[in-house]
């Protein structure tokens, strides 16, 4: 990523570098190596902003990486929630109302209760 984007040993210190990856590492632990190719191959497109060369490359590169982290957040989340409703609309592939459970009890002869005081037994 550091060579892409121009930034050389002549130009930034091996001290600098090793920083801003240790920066990297303790704010972005969550990050698994394939969202960390994920972001480098956005960032190098551009997809963040554009470094001009700027001296600040670690604010430039943070502030990627917090657009970078949202991203993330809301696909995890639009999984989550396709998950979500996957299994609602697993769980209610069989309900049926109370009237069609009344038809078919009625049907199979059996006597059903009309007020919630019948089913639970609460008559007066």
């Amino acid at each position: 990523m550091f060579v892409f984007l121009g930034v050389t040993n002549d130009k930034f210190s091996k001290e600098q570098i090793y920083n801003l990856a240790c920066n990297i590492y303790a704010n972005y632990k969550t990050l698994k190596v394939v969202e960390i190719l994920l972001f480098v191959t956005r960032f190098e497109a551009g997809r963040y902003g554009r470094f001009y060369g700027d001296t600040s490359y670690a604010l430039v590169v943070g502030e990627a990486l917090n657009k970078f982290m949202v991203e993330r957040e809301h696909y995890y989340a639009d999984i989550e929630r396709e998950r979500a409703e996957k299994k609602m609309a697993e769980s209610l592939k069989d309900v049926i109302t109370y009237d069609e459970y009344k038809r078919i009890k009625e049907a199979e002869g059996e006597k059903v209760s009309e007020t919630l005081d019948e089913m639970f037994g609460n008559s007066k």
